[in-house]
């Protein structure tokens, strides 16, 4: 899977999407069920105590992992030594916020001026979002070691346009910030989830999260005249930026506002 991730400062706080993050959660649960079925069943067959029967019932009684059990996963954050820690989520709006360890300030120059929430942020707004979708890899694992491919890294970066169509809260967080989502005239494409959706002055509107599909009621028939298509609308939905900044100043995350 790739996705992508925004960084918010010098101290290495990145912003991305909550759905990348919960992976890596959903991975180390899954590793963890089978390294402890593994561990169970190879005691039971150790002991020598038991006969062949009890042996077989409770290997049985062991509840076994699916078929597609994960035994070693890896996240690669673009750099090989760092590891995301301190990551706070927002499900609700598919937000999640942590900081890459070690991270060296030099290795950027210009860090992101994210748009000022207290303002309004208006549909008609030009915007566009950053990722990498139309590229594959495919890793190889060997000697307890994941490697990619040559040629497969840096991923060629792809922008889409689009205007904010709408903003769209679902709730507010203790501390009262909204959550929701920007949406935007385009749909965010597979790669591009947890980038930045940006305006003109590159100044971040929200975090790409996810695209919708919305009927517009025009089921026109297919020129073999027996097929009904069904036509949609695709929309983008982004983090938007007023749960972003509520994040960052619940954490004291510092970042920079736009004047606008």
């Amino acid at each position: 899977m790739i996705g992508a991730y925004v960084v918010i400062n010098d101290e290495g706080w990145i912003a991305t999407a909550w759905h990348i993050v919960e992976q890596f959660e959903m991975l180390t649960a899954a590793k963890k069920a089978c390294t402890e079925y593994t561990a169970q069943k190879t005691a039971i067959e150790l002991d020598k105590t038991l006969t062949h029967k009890q042996a077989k019932a409770k290997l049985k009684q062991l509840a076994k992992p699916a078929d597609n059990w994960c035994t070693h996963f890896s996240f690669w954050w673009s750099l090989d030594s760092a590891v995301l820690e301190s990551v706070t989520g927002i499900k609700e709006c598919d937000l999640a916020v942590g900081r890459l360890v070690p991270w060296d300030k030099t290795w950027i120059d210009e860090y992101p001026v994210l748009k000022d929430p207290s303002k309004t942020v208006r549909p008609g707004t030009s915007v566009a979002r950053l990722g990498y979708p139309f590229h594959g890899i495919t890793p190889t694992f060997d000697n307890g070691q994941f490697s990619l491919p040559a040629g497969s890294v840096p991923p060629p970066l792809f922008p889409i346009d689009g205007i904010v169509t709408r903003n769209l809260m679902v709730g507010e967080a203790p501390e009262r910030f909204k959550l929701g989502f920007v949406e935007t005239s385009s749909p965010g494409l597979r790669g591009q989830s947890g980038g930045p959706i940006y305006d003109q002055q590159g100044t971040i509107y929200g975090i790409q999260s996810r695209t919708l599909h919305l009927p517009l009621g025009f089921n026109p028939v297919a020129p073999d005249q027996k097929t009904t298509e069904h036509q949609f609308l695709n929309v983008g939905h982004g983090a938007h930026v007023e749960s972003l900044v509520g994040l960052l100043n619940k954490l004291g995350v510092k970042h920079q506002l736009a004047p606008y």
